[in-house]
């Protein structure tokens, strides 16, 4: 039996219309998601900000006790969009998988520097990812046109409300310039925040405890030309901080008024000979949770006037 009595699944998505609508999944297997935006709810982080037992009675009274407008998610016009809200920031925590920590030491020469980060209980790395212009499923990731050396990192996504109570899980893409941070690790901001740089998926899934969610296995395909070329999988268990441990390094002196979206960092890494090209594809899936799926593009240089 579930720890837990009910779990429910929110998304965003379009419909005809360039205004996002808030969605509740009342059946998964068949794609049939119920639209709150009639029921006032136009903005996700309405739901995902609540207080988790509020939100739980909330969602479960639309599901029982509402007779709500529906769509097929395979029906025209339905275009499903990141579940991060306008309102809210996405950061990100790193270096909590042991093979994380590996790779970043290799690809920088600094040996001793990321499992100093791993190994601290009480401070992990936490860093901006995104404050709007998150990429939603379908729509291009991009790597720098400065980068020789760029990998995605399949991740698990926490959303908490402003309280720093966790309201649900995600899937997301932490796209990263590995070329760019291994030169230097003061590089990091570059390599790590850029547009396109950041996608999350359409789903949250709402209720479960953390327990039933490190059960959960992250996988990453990456296809070229419509050939798989890597497959990458491992286990949410093995993430060397609790959820707690997360919440409160980027609580701690930071408020999120909207809430925030935590990726939790990767452990899945694509060998040091890989690195994406322009239309490669990558899927990333949370079993259990969500899964995303986007092409790679290879982002232009930004045009500036010059500066007299």
């Amino acid at each position: 039996m579930s720890a837990v009595d009910k779990t429910y699944t929110l998304c965003r998505y379009i419909f005809h219309s360039a205004k996002p609508r808030v969605g509740l999944m009342l059946d998964e297997r068949e794609g049939v998601v119920g639209d709150l935006t009639f029921r006032g709810i136009d903005r996700i982080e309405q739901l995902t900000n609540m207080k988790r037992d509020e939100l739980l009675t909330e969602l479960g009274y639309f599901q029982k006790h509402t007779q709500l407008t529906t769509h097929r998610l395979s029906d025209e016009g339905v275009k499903l969009l990141t579940s991060a809200g306008s309102s809210q920031s996405v950061w990100a925590a790193g270096v909590t998988y042991k093979r994380s920590a590996e790779a970043r030491e290799d690809e920088s020469g600094h040996k001793k520097l990321y499992t100093a980060v791993y190994e601290n209980r009480n401070r992990s790395e936490i860093f901006p990812k995104a404050f709007n212009g998150v990429v939603g499923p379908d729509e291009p990731v991009g790597i720098r046109i400065d980068s020789t050396w760029d990998v995605p990192e399949p991740e698990l996504v926490i959303f908490f409300n402003h309280l720093g109570e966790i309201v649900g899980y995600s899937a997301g893409n932490d796209m990263s310039s590995r070329s760019i941070e291994g030169e230097n690790p003061l590089y990091l901001p570059q390599a790590k925040f850029y547009d396109s740089s950041c996608a999350v998926a359409p789903f949250i899934r709402v209720g479960l405890l953390e327990e039933e969610v490190r059960k959960s296995v992250i996988s990453v395909d990456i296809y070229r030309a419509g050939a798989s070329i890597f497959h990458g999988e491992g286990k949410v268990a093995d993430m060397n901080r609790t959820f707690t441990e997360l919440r409160d390094c980027l609580f701690k002196h930071k408020r999120f008024p909207n809430g925030v979206a935590l990726l939790t960092g990767t452990n899945t890494v694509p060998p040091d000979s890989f690195t994406l090209q322009d239309r490669d594809i990558v899927k990333i899936n949370i079993s259990g949770i969500a899964n995303l799926n986007n092409p790679v593009v290879k982002l232009k240089p930004a045009e500036l006037p010059p500066i007299e």
